[in-house]
């Protein structure tokens, strides 16, 4: 099993994916180590300054956690997989 080594954003701060041992890291992007991103963003985050922030809004983070409308097949596998990866971050299995 591949180790998560940390949060790959590119230069201009947009997250990109995990970075996991063994890759390479392209020109210009960073990776925030697993260890320094806990709880720092809920859904999206974002290179700022350095510091790891959450992309959305607080509004668009109520909207998303309020929103009464059916997610579609795509968006509760999104929502599945985000909320299985920080669990796992957060228990250190990855």
């Amino acid at each position: 099993m591949t180790r998560k080594i940390g949060v790959q954003f590119d230069e201009s701060g947009e997250f990109v994916g995990d970075f996991l041992e063994g890759m390479t890291l392209p020109e210009g992007h960073t990776v925030i180590p697993v260890e320094d991103i806990q709880g720092k963003y809920t859904y999206v985050p974002k290179l700022v300054d350095g510091e790891v922030v959450e992309k959305l809004t607080q509004d668009e983070i109520d909207a998303i956690r309020n929103n009464p409308s059916p997610k579609s097949d795509l968006e509760q596998l999104r929502q599945q997989y985000v909320d299985l990866s920080f669990e796992l971050m957060i228990k250190g299995v990855v």
